[in-house]
């Protein structure tokens, strides 16, 4: 049980120290870790707001959201139990 709670106890400051360094030069310590092959950080030029795909993406939420909306009134209906009183 001793053991236990040193090795949390020596894991818990040795996080306080990493998140300290961290607070302090507002980067991480040490050289940051490549991506893995075929993942990549999406910019703002890999965005097409008005393109074809887009718009069906958009257009399938919506559908989407307008049953949602109808199930939630529906549901909201079927709680109601209040009796006028």
């Amino acid at each position: 049980m001793r053991a236990l709670f040193l090795a949390a106890s020596v894991l818990a400051g040795a996080a306080l120290l990493c998140t300290d360094a961290i607070a302090q030069t507002g980067e991480l310590v040490g050289p940051r870790p490549n991506a893995p092959v075929g993942h990549f950080q999406p910019r703002g030029a890999n965005f097409f707001p008005s393109s074809v795909a887009n718009e069906s993406e958009q257009k399938l939420l919506s559908q989407f959201d307008e049953q949602q909306k109808k199930w939630d009134d529906e549901l909201d209906r079927k709680l109601n139990i209040c009796r006028g009183c």
